[in-house]
């Protein structure tokens, strides 16, 4: 999908650490990380440049994730992956972690829990129409915090062509707390003021997994952002009455 999307949509559930979200494609994802997966296996997916026998998964090394990076992943449908740091950990699982790992790429749900220590995963990526809607489990939550920074100021440079820092760890960190109960980022609405600061609505909407609910209410009705997301000198997150 080439149209950068406006709205990003972020429900964290933290007993999981699970996102479940709107808005952010596999490439964004990717180029929000200061450090990238060592490897990514395919547990749904047309892509892949090695194969592994033990669970006959595609995957790819870190050398090939930028021409990954270049596929059409949303016409996938389905989409998953698991990264992992090294091959010979992937060879060493047994049948019932192969199992696990299928049921979790599948169901988007673990079995028994989201870490693999044989793997030593960061990640595990879901997604049905990559963008719409996601579930990414994130094992270390500054990753989570550290993509969401990002992401706000890549879409902000992609769509408008403005170029602002990312948000710093104290905002993104705030950001990711009002995240537990369902906040929408509406770049779409971004206002540039007189005396060039940047202003971002925010709205907590609540939690939902019906994407169609949410972009219906946020394009569809009238809704009173909650929070405004502002850079003029620095990054600040106001509370509105």
């Amino acid at each position: 999908m080439d149209k950068i999307r406006d709205l990003v949509y972020i429900n964290y559930e933290n007993k999981l650490n699970k996102v479940i979200s709107y808005g952010i494609e596999f490439r964004e994802f990717m180029k929000a990380l200061y450090k990238r997966p060592n490897n990514i296996l395919i547990l749904e997916g047309d892509y892949g440049t090695n194969f592994d026998f033990t669970t006959n998964c595609e995957y790819c090394i870190s050398k090939d994730i930028d021409d990954f990076l270049q596929e059409d992943v949303y016409s996938y449908g389905n989409f998953s992956w698991i990264d992992f740091e090294s091959v010979e950990g992937l060879k060493s699982l047994d049948p019932e972690e192969v199992a696990e790992l299928f049921y979790l790429g599948k169901m988007w749900e673990p079995v028994k829990d989201t870490f693999f220590k044989k793997l030593k995963n960061r990640f595990v990526y879901t997604a049905h129409d990559d963008g719409w809607i996601n579930h990414t489990v994130y094992n270390n939550k500054s990753d989570f915090e550290e993509v969401l920074s990002r992401v706000i100021s890549n879409k902000i440079y992609m769509i408008y062509n403005i170029e602002l820092p990312e948000v710093d760890n104290k905002i993104s960190a705030r950001l990711s707390d009002l995240c537990l109960n369902g906040i929408a980022i509406d770049i779409l609405r971004l206002c540039v003021k007189e005396d060039d600061s940047v202003i971002i609505p925010i709205y907590q909407i609540g939690k939902y997994q019906d994407m169609d609910e949410v972009y219906s209410l946020m394009r569809e009705y009238e809704v009173q952002a909650n929070y405004e997301l502002r850079y003029s000198c620095n990054w600040e997150l106001i509370k509105l009455n």
